[in-house]
C-alpha cells in the first residue's frame, strides 16, 4: 500500500509505501542439513551395506540479546529521546534499517512455516513504563549484565537471576548460545514483575500486527548504514511499535525488549492475567534490552513541522512590541552579551584544535538583521580559517568555523559525494609521485649514454626505438595526467637504462 502524505502547509510531500512484512529466508539460528543416499542395482535391491550419510551444520547470524552495533541498528526512535511534547497519541516505536529484523526470531518456540501474506508475530516489543510503574517496584531499571545472568545458577554460578524467571530458566546449557555469544558477553536487562507484565504485554496475535516495513525515499538524504542507494533511491525500514500509550503531563520510559520463545509467559487475553494458573504473579521476569530512552508527554505539539511553523508566532517583548528574533532570555546589564543576544548570538563552550578550552559565540544561518560583517575568504581551508575575532568582548565567533565543519561531516557522510573524492585525491597523489618518480630518475639517468630500447617495449611505452633512456623518461614525466601508465613506464626505463649501463 502506497499513500502520499502531506500537510496543509505542504511542508511535507513524499510517498510512502507500507509493506506487511519481510521474512527471512532463515530464522537467526543453528541448523543442520542432512544427506542420505542409497544405491540400488536395476532390481531396487540395496548394494551398499550402509546408507552415504552426510551432515553440515551451519548458523544464521543476528542481533539476539544486544546489538553488535547500536548506533547502526537502530535508526531512530520515537518518540525522541529527552523530548518533550504532544506524544499521549503516539505509540511508541523503533526503527531499523534492517527490514527483516523483527521477524529475524520469533516469541514462539515452534517456528511454523512463514507466511509472506499472513501476520507473522514479531519478537520484539517496546514496552512503555509510567511513573507509577517505576515508583511501585525498585527493579524496574536496566542494569548492565552478561549473557549468563539469564541462566540459572545452576548452569553459570555467576548468574543473578536467582529464583527469576528468564529465557533459559526452564533449563539450558551452553548448547542454548550461537556462534559468537558466550556466557561473559555483554547485555542489558530488566527485571519486570509477572503481574505487571501480563498486563502491559501484548498477545501473540497482537504481536503479528505490532510491526512492520515501509519503503521511502532516499533523495537528499545522508548515507545510511545497512541501506543501499545505489540505483533507485528507496530505502526500506522496518518498525516495531510498542502497545500502550503514554500518559499526558508525565515521564515516560521506553524498553525495546526480546521476547523471543517467551510464549508460554504472554498472556492469552486481551484483559491481561496470567497464562497459566501455576505461574506466580510476583515472580520477576528477566527481559533482554536492546535499546531504553525516555521523554514527557506535555500535551503541546512538538514535532519538527510544528516547531517551523511557530518560528512565525512571534512573541512580545516587555515593551509591548511584537518580537521576532528567536533568542535566550538575558535580564542582565552587561551591554555586550545583551547586544549579542539581540543580535541572535548565543555563548557556548568550546574546545580549540589546539585543547584550549574557551566561551565563543555562536548563531546559525538565520541573522535577525542584514548582516554587514563580511564572510571570510572561500574557499577555507580548514575550521580555524573561518574564526572571527571579535576584539569588544575578547570572544571568537564561531559560526563560520562551525558551518564549515558541520558542512564537512554531512559531506563525508553522503558516500556518493565522499568515494569520489577519496579517488580523486588518491589519483593526485599518484600522478604526483609519477611525476616526481620520473623527474628523479631522469637527473640520475641523464648521463647515461644512449641505448636503442628494444622494439616490444617502445611500442609499448609509446615512444621511439632510438632515443636515450634519460629523455624517454623525462617525456613519461612531462603528461603526469596518466598517473599509472608513467609510474610504469618510468620503472620499466630504469630498468632497461641499468640492464644497458652493464
Amino acid at each position: 500500500m502506497t499513500q502520499a502524505i502531506a500537510t496543509q502547509e505542504t511542508l511535507l510531500d513524499m510517498d510512502v509505501t507500507f509493506i506487511q512484512n519481510d521474512i527471512p529466508g532463515f530464522e537467526a539460528g543453528i541448523y543442520r542439513l542432512s544427506l542420505s543416499q542409497e544405491l540400488s542395482d536395476d532390481t531396487g535391491a540395496t548394494i551398499n551395506d550402509a546408507p552415504i550419510e552426510l551432515t553440515y551444520d551451519f548458523a544464521v547470524s543476528g542481533d539476539r540479546f544486544a546489538f553488535a552495533q547500536p548506533d547502526q541498528s537502530v535508526f531512530a526512535v520515537f518518540p525522541p529521546d529527552n523530548s518533550s511534547g504532544e506524544y499521549d497519541a503516539v505509540f511508541p516505536h523503533a526503527v531499523f534499517p534492517q527490514s527483516n529484523l523483527p521477524w529475524l526470531r520469533s516469541p514462539t518456540k515452534t517456528h511454523a512455516e512463514p507466511d509472506a501474506l499472513g501476520d507473522i508475530p514479531t519478537w520484539l516489543w517496546v514496552m512503555l513504563l509510567d511513573e507509577g510503574d517505576v515508583a511501585e517496584s525498585a527493579a524496574l531499571e536496566p542494569k548492565a549484565g552478561v549473557i549468563g545472568d539469564l541462566f540459572p545458577q545452576s548452569v553459570y554460578d555467576k548468574s543473578t537471576l536467582g529464583t527469576g524467571e528468564s529465557y533459559f530458566s526452564d533449563g539450558g546449557d551452553l548448547s542454548d548460545l550461537e556462534p559468537g555469544q558466550t556466557m561473559e558477553s555483554a547485555i542489558q536487562y530488566i527485571d519486570v514483575p509477572l503481574s505487571l507484565f501480563w498486563e502491559l504485554a501484548p498477545t501473540l496475535p497482537d504481536l503479528a500486527l505490532m510491526a512492520h516495513v515501509r519503503e521511502v525515499s532516499l533523495i537528499e538524504k545522508p548515507t545510511i548504514a545497512k541501506i543501499s542507494d545505489q540505483g533507485v533511491a528507496l530505502g526500506k525500514f522496518s518498525i516495531a511499535f510498542g502497545n500502550r500509550l503514554p500518559q499526558n503531563s508525565a515521564n515516560s520510559r521506553c524498553y525495546l525488549v526480546s521476547l523471543e520463545g517467551l510464549e508460554d509467559y504472554l498472556p492469552t487475553s486481551e484483559d491481561g492475567g496470567a497464562p497459566t494458573s501455576h505461574q506466580d504473579g510476583a515472580q520477576l521476569l528477566r527481559l533482554a534490552v536492546l535499546r531504553h530512552w525516555r521523554f514527557r508527554s506535555t500535551g503541546q505539539p512538538a514535532g519538527f513541522v510544528n516547531a517551523l511553523l511557530d518560528l512565525n508566532a512571534g512573541t512580545q517583548n516587555a515593551s509591548g512590541e511584537k518580537r521576532t528574533v528567536l533568542q535566550l532570555p538575558y535580564e542582565g546589564s552587561n551591554p555586550t552579551l545583551k547586544a549579542g543576544f539581540e543580535m541572535g548570538y548565543v555563548p557556548l563552550d568550546t574546545q580549540m584544535r589546539t585543547g584550549e578550552k574557551t566561551l565563543s559565540w555562536y548563531r546559525g544561518p538565520l541573522a535577525p538583521y542584514a548582516t554587514q560583517v563580511a564572510p571570510p575568504d572561500l574557499p577555507l581551508s580548514s575550521a580555524d580559517a573561518g574564526l572571527i575575532f571579535d576584539p569588544t568582548s575578547g570572544m571568537f565567533d564561531m559560526s563560520y568555523a562551525s558551518a564549515w565543519t558541520i558542512g564537512r561531516l554531512i559531506a563525508l557522510q553522503d558516500q556518493s559525494f565522499s568515494v569520489p573524492l577519496y579517488v580523486w585525491k588518491r589519483d593526485i597523489h599518484h600522478q604526483l609521485l609519477a611525476s616526481v618518480s620520473g623527474d628523479i630518475l631522469a637527473a640520475h639517468l641523464a648521463d647515461l649514454a644512449p641505448v636503442a630500447l628494444p622494439q616490444a617495449l617502445a611500442t609499448r611505452l609509446g615512444l621511439p626505438a632510438t632515443r636515450n633512456a634519460a629523455a624517454q623518461l623525462s617525456a613519461t614525466s612531462e603528461a603526469p595526467l596518466n598517473a599509472t601508465r608513467s609510474f610504469n613506464a618510468a620503472h620499466h626505463l630504469m630498468i632497461h637504462a641499468l640492464a644497458g649501463r652493464k
